[in-house]
């Protein structure tokens, strides 16, 4: 319906359409929008009281326009170049960001009482290694936390050890298997024994 439509309404809109448009250049000057009746009245009571002020606003002003033409600006203001933070450095390539190793970027300073992830991971580890030498005093000493945060630490996070299962050297080959059988329903005794069917 509407390519229907469209061929209609196509041929009616661009109808003298040359003629229309040299009509539009030819005028003279575009005629203003109505103005509101407040700002009519304005507009009129500004021309009856000072009808100076308005011819003088018509008027072309030849010192201002020559004024106007012999300035020249010419822009000397130095670059300011802002200095770089050297704590919060701008990246200075645009390649794509390489993975972290944990997931995450480990902060390069660390308050005292926190610790990164690689290093709760590394001495998780060495208390399950050995927990003898790594006992939580020795651990909360090395890293300065509190003993209690170090024996719940290890009480509740455990490191996931590998486990891989010995591999069987002597495999035995299992029957090859039957076949698939379509429509008569055979018993598979028979195929195994070799006997063919009735």
């Amino acid at each position: 319906m509407g390519k229907a439509l469209s061929t209609i309404r196509n041929p009616l809109r661009n109808f003298n359409l040359e003629g229309r448009a040299h009509a539009a250049v030819s005028k003279n000057k575009p005629t203003a929008a109505p103005k509101h009746k407040a700002d009519q009245m304005n507009y009129e009571q500004i021309l009856h009281d000072h009808p100076d002020i308005v011819e003088e606003s018509r008027k072309k002003h030849h010192v201002l326009d020559k004024h106007l033409k012999d300035i020249y600006v010419i822009s000397n203001d130095a670059e300011v170049i802002k200095e770089q933070d050297p704590n919060k450095p701008l990246p200075t390539d645009r390649k794509p960001v390489e993975d972290f190793e944990y997931g995450v970027k480990q902060p390069t300073i660390v308050p005292h009482g926190k610790i990164t992830l690689k290093q709760a991971l590394e001495f998780i580890s060495q208390h399950q290694n050995n927990p003898a030498v790594w006992t939580s005093s020795k651990i909360s000493d090395d890293y300065l936390l509190s003993e209690e945060k170090v024996k719940n630490i290890l009480k509740y996070f455990r490191v996931y050890e590998l486990y891989v299962p010995p591999t069987k050297m002597n495999a035995t080959i299992g029957k090859p298997s039957l076949p698939k059988t379509f429509g008569k329903r055979v018993q598979r005794a028979q195929l195994a024994s070799g006997q063919k069917e009735d």
